[in-house]
């Protein structure tokens, strides 16, 4: 019923794992049954092939059936060494690259996470899926980690697919943000969130997990904000602060 999966296809997974072939292609990949299983939930899924073991399949009939997309067979050692992962996560996919959100969709979204500078793929893909439990779009920055590679995408899980994005020259972006938004940044030197007075929209910027927001966004923004600290830890990660936030300008009245 299944055919093994081909060296053209082991040869086309392998050169997905870099940024450059995801772009030339428009196509990224995937892997673990969680994020197969959201991808079903969209209304147009993006699997377009999907690889697994016989032992995978043998267990997972149901979500055999939920896709049209006959699966090819990896091999245990196959699985191991396509998975971009030191322990294999599920069935591989391949997908189609999401089409950025044009501005008027992020324009009319009461609120924007913008990600200067983000280099660490769980932290990209954790703020997306925040921004998809706010129903918040994303911007982000072009020296951010790459919204398609594997770790962001496991990160994120089915949200990369779900979440409006752009990325560009923040510089250059957020100007068209002033009209219509309060342009909001997460500093050390920021006002206490607890007196913060919520707008109707807001972008909230993020910097950089080791320098902060750069200097050329600093000047853009309208207010800067500081999560209250109340024991002695350094600092907080980028995504914990992301969410902290995000639930504050969410839910404030």
């Amino acid at each position: 019923m299944y055919q093994p999966i081909s060296q053209r296809r082991i040869s086309l997974l392998r050169s997905l794992l870099k940024k450059k072939k995801r772009k030339e292609l428009n196509k990224c990949r995937a892997e673990g049954s969680k994020i197969i299983k959201e991808c079903l939930e969209l209304p147009h899924s993006p699997i377009q092939e999907w690889f697994a073991t016989e032992e995978w399949l043998a267990d997972n009939n149901e979500i055999i059936e939920q896709i049209d997309i006959v699966p090819s067979i990896i091999s245990k050692s196959q699985h191991n060494e396509l998975s971009a992962f030191a322990t294999p996560q599920g069935p591989i996919f391949i997908a189609d690259l999401p089409d950025y959100s044009p501005s008027d969709d992020l324009l009319r979204s009461d609120l924007v996470i913008v990600l200067d500078d983000i280099q660490d793929p769980g932290n990209v893909g954790t703020i997306i899926r925040i921004a998809d439990w706010f129903a918040a779009a994303i911007i982000l920055g072009h020296h951010c980690a790459d919204e398609f590679s594997p770790k962001v995408i496991q990160s994120a899980m089915g949200s990369v697919f779900r979440v409006p994005m752009q990325r560009g020259i923040l510089s250059e972006l957020l100007p068209k943000f002033t009209e219509s938004h309060t342009l909001v940044g997460a500093t050390l030197d920021g006002q206490d969130l607890r007196t913060f007075k919520k707008k109707e929209k807001h972008i909230l910027v993020i910097g950089n997990e080791s320098r902060g927001i750069n200097q050329a966004l600093l000047k853009l923004l309208d207010k800067q904000v500081k999560i209250p600290q109340f024991g002695k830890a350094e600092s907080l990660n980028a995504a914990v602060a992301a969410g902290i936030l995000a639930s504050h300008f969410k839910l404030s009245v």
